[in-house]
């Protein structure tokens, strides 16, 4: 007869630690089983890594202490906390299957099987590094991991990856060697804002080479050959780091009986709003359920226990919600239906992702007539319109011909979004009205992760195109069924 566990934790991570910490403080039975290192978010960071705790408006609630510091303060102060709680964690050791019956659930892993009531997946994507498929990409010289870039001196070394892990050591790497970066995108839109001013320091003063729609033909022996938009480039590299990311580990989460909201390899699990899955009493929380910063896994830890033991859990970001959306009557979750049943195109944005798109949004209320932005501006954000009108106008119309009149549920600004160029158009209130702006960088993000919103905006961009440029007096039940039947290219 196998011991019944209250919860068993499945990573040793952030989000599990926190999760595992909250549970023994309130005296749950509870193992952790990791098949790395504890922390291994962490763990995996390059050395001397000064880590953020990210975002700086949300605070933490967890048991486990979290606050910005080097990686390796931070390993040590919680090895120490799993010491001080006496977590009982198994490590290494990797679980291989997760099986539910009408008495809870068996965990099997490499080593034994165990029974438990709830089980939390807290797995991270770390150990799950995209490759690049190409030619060479297994030669020595081709690593994965950045483990210490403080060791490499007067070498070239191309790092592939444009993201936060990538960034971060390119700017450690060029204090010491020559530095080339290789980004697929235009420009560094996923960077935070710190990151990607220092690194437009570096390419202009020389010390790092950046190549924008770039990606890697094949790699050689001391050389790695770039595509770019109108040539092919030979870039020496001694070292080539490729930092693209990692896959979420969806075989095995599906094996597991998790449900995805689509076949999109970007789809998101399908959770409830306590991060529950699809398998009753099987929760997911941390990276592989779509939260990547650190302190927003620890968050969930502790309310998924909260949420166990049968106790009301009131989100951490409640307090903004309630600032930013303080123009509309009702709750939260009032506002929230209301955006959801007013903006089409965010009708089926599961309602966390909308918290985080409000959270780093502004609203705005604006007085009849004003200007939201002139055309030839250079700003790039992307409104959404939650309640009035505004009126779009080009400096190349006639007296005669009216503003084009955008209304409650629509949006605009997905001309410099899709673009990256300045404003095509002016845009003012037609009447007193409530506005969100989202940054460039959080609609991009956004599109990434949801189909059906990039789909709609392709889709809205290429309408107004054709009445902007090509048919000014068609109707917009004829534009919208054109652009529904059109394929947006782009070309190099």
């Amino acid at each position: 007869m196998h011991k019944v566990h209250d919860l068993i934790v499945i990573g040793a991570g952030p989000a599990g630690l926190s999760a595992a910490a909250h549970a023994q403080k309130n005296n749950l039975d509870v193992l952790v089983i990791e098949k790395g290192e504890i922390g291994n978010t962490i763990f995996d960071y390059q050395k001397r890594k000064y880590v953020m705790a990210e975002p700086g408006t949300i605070p933490l609630r967890s048991d486990v202490s979290f606050q910005a510091d080097t990686r390796e303060s931070i390993l040590d102060k919680w090895n120490a906390i799993v010491g001080e709680l006496g977590l009982t964690i198994h490590r290494p050791e990797a679980v291989r299957a997760v099986l539910r019956d009408a008495d809870g659930f068996t965990v099997k892993s490499d080593k034994g099987e165990y029974r438990c009531r709830y089980v939390v997946v807290a797995i991270g994507i770390q150990g799950n590094p995209r490759t690049l498929k190409v030619p060479g990409e297994n030669l020595p010289h081709v690593s994965a991991r950045l483990q210490d870039p403080f060791i490499y001196q007067n070498e070239d070394i191309l790092m592939v990856g444009a993201g936060d892990a990538a960034i971060e050591g390119v700017l450690a790497l060029c204090e010491k060697n020559r530095v080339s970066v290789v980004n697929r995108n235009t420009e560094f839109y996923r960077l935070k804002d710190a990151l990607d001013r220092e690194l437009n320091q570096k390419v202009t003063a020389g010390q790092v080479t950046a190549y924008h729609s770039a990606a890697v033909e094949r790699v050689e022996e001391g050389y790695t050959y770039l595509k770019l938009p109108d040539r092919m480039v030979k870039v020496k590299a001694d070292r080539v780091f490729v930092r693209i990311g990692a896959e979420v580990p969806r075989p095995f989460l599906e094996k597991i009986g998790i449900a995805f909201a689509s076949q999109e390899p970007t789809a998101p699990p399908v959770l409830s709003e306590q991060y529950e899955t699809s398998v009753p009493g099987l929760y997911m929380i941390g990276a592989a359920a779509g939260y990547n910063l650190i302190k927003q896994g620890m968050n969930q830890g502790y309310d998924v226990v909260e949420h166990i033991l049968g106790r009301p859990v009131e989100p951490v970001d409640e307090p903004i919600m309630r600032e930013k959306l303080k123009l509309f009557p009702g709750t939260t979750d009032d506002r929230l239906r209301r955006i959801l049943s007013t903006v089409p195109l965010l009708s089926g944005v599961p309602k966390q992702v909308l918290r985080e798109l409000i959270l780093e949004s502004k609203v705005h209320q604006v007085r009849q007539g004003a200007l939201i932005f002139k055309e030839n501006d250079f700003s790039d954000s992307f409104y959404i319109i939650l309640d009035g009108s505004v009126h779009v106008s080009f400096a190349a119309q006639t007296a005669e011909e009216k503003p084009i009149l955008i209304q409650c549920g629509e949006f605009f600004g997905e001309m410099s979004l899709l673009s990256g160029r300045r404003r095509s158009a002016t845009v003012e209130a037609a009447e007193a009205s409530v506005l969100i702006e989202t940054p460039r960088k959080g609609i991009l993000r956004l599109l990434n992760m949801e189909p059906s919103v990039k789909r709609a905006i392709n889709e809205t961009f290429v309408a107004r195109a054709f009445s902007a440029y090509l048919l000014p007096d068609a109707s917009p039940a004829f534009l919208r069924e054109l652009a529904s039947k059109s394929q947006a290219c782009s070309f190099k």
